[in-house]
This record gives structure tokens, sequence and C-alpha cells, in this order.
């Protein structure tokens, strides 16, 4: 029953991340680093992704904004915050899928261990690609040199990140510990749907980071 669930949920994911390229690309002002952003936050929130695409990405602008009775204040708009913390999450999605899908490879350093070492090669990869990719949106964006970005993402997005890895990792050993019998592997399909739940739980921990970023004025990337 959990692998009928599973290839549902994941044939949604992988249609909705189609979808939402197919129209990115239709749309050249889109930024590719953005576009990869949304591509991927559609794979692991079916439908839900294509929806907020939708309402968030082709039309509305993601800047903060002030409140109007109070013009020192800032608050974050549900769209700023949504690409911020897609934008956090997609890096760290794809090195968390990365080092599921090379657990086997991974696995020979550790054998008696695979789920620990899935965590750590886990938490290595998708830091090093969630800083990869802030980093190259900044250079893109902003025109900031490789140092001033590398600053720039230690001061404002690093604890975003974090906070995405800890909402991951803590549903997915919880899934791993009641659902999958602590079978951790990646020829297994119910693994890949809980790790797309774990995705989504990630970005659930990362977006109170991100929108506290965004009302102090410290996070460009939306």
């Amino acid at each position: 029953m959990l692998d009928k669930v599973a290839m549902l949920f994941l044939l949604l994911g992988v249609c909705t991340a189609l979808m939402i390229v197919k129209d990115a690309l239709r749309r050249p002002g889109v930024s590719p680093l953005i576009t990869i952003a949304w591509t991927i936050g559609g794979f692991y929130m079916p439908f839900i992704g294509w929806l907020a695409w939708w309402h968030f990405g082709r039309t509305r602008n993601s800047r903060t904004v002030l409140y109007p009775h109070r013009p020192d204040l800032r608050r974050a708009t549900p769209a700023g915050v949504f690409i911020s913390t897609s934008l956090t999450a997609s890096g760290c999605v794809a090195g968390a899928m990365l080092a599921l899908a090379l657990l086997p490879l991974f696995s020979q350093v550790m054998p008696d261990s695979p789920r620990l070492c899935h965590a750590i090669f886990s938490s290595l990869l998708s830091l090093l690609i969630g800083c990869i990719m802030q980093i190259l949106y900044r250079r893109q964006s902003h025109q900031l040199c490789w140092v001033p970005a590398g600053i720039a993402l230690i001061k404002n997005d690093l604890l975003s990140i974090i906070a995405w890895q800890a909402g991951m990792f803590l549903y997915l050993e919880l899934a791993v510990h009641f659902l999958l019998q602590d079978t951790l592997w990646p020829n297994q399909l119910a693994c890949w749907f809980m790790l797309q739940i774990a995705f989504f739980s990630g970005f659930v921990f990362a977006w109170p980071v991100n929108k506290t970023h965004l009302e102090k004025g410290h996070h460009p990337s939306a």
C-alpha cells in the first residue's frame, strides 16, 4: 500500500516539476536559478508547487514591502518568503537526493550503518550545493564577487540552510524508524516518498528563518 501511495505522489511531483519548467521556459525574464528552485519545489510539493508558481512565480513581485502605517517596519510578502525559502531548499534537496542515490557507494565507507552514512553525506552535500546555489544567485542578481557573495551567504543564508536540514532530518529519522522498519535504500519507492515529505518538512522549518531575514532586510535572494 505504501509503495502505491509513494508511486502516486512521486509521479505527481515529477509532473508538477515538468509543468513548472515548461511554463518557466516560455518566460525569458525568469532567472535560470529561480527556475531551478521552482522546478525542484514542484517535485516535493505536488500540485501545491504549481499553484504557488502560478500565483507567486508568474505574476507577483517577491520584494519585501513596508507596512503602510509603520514606514519603519518591514514585512515580507508571502511570495517573497516562498521564493526565498525555495531557493534555500533547492540546493539542499539536490544534495539529499544525490546522497540517497549514491548511498550504495557511500555506504562502503560505513557498511554497518547506512542511515548514519546517509545522514553524514546528505548533510555535507546539502550544505555544499545549497551554499553554491546561494552564492551563484547573489553573483547573478547583485553582481557580487565570489568573496563578498560568500560573506553574505554566511551572514544571511547559512542559518536558513541549517534550519532546512534540521526539519528534513527530523522527519526522515521518524519516518525511517516508524514507517520503513529502519531501512533506507535507494531502490525502495517508499524511501523516496519519505524523502519527498522530508523536503517539505525542511521547507516549513526554513520558512520562519527566511521570513525574519526578509523583514530585517538581510536576505536579498527574494
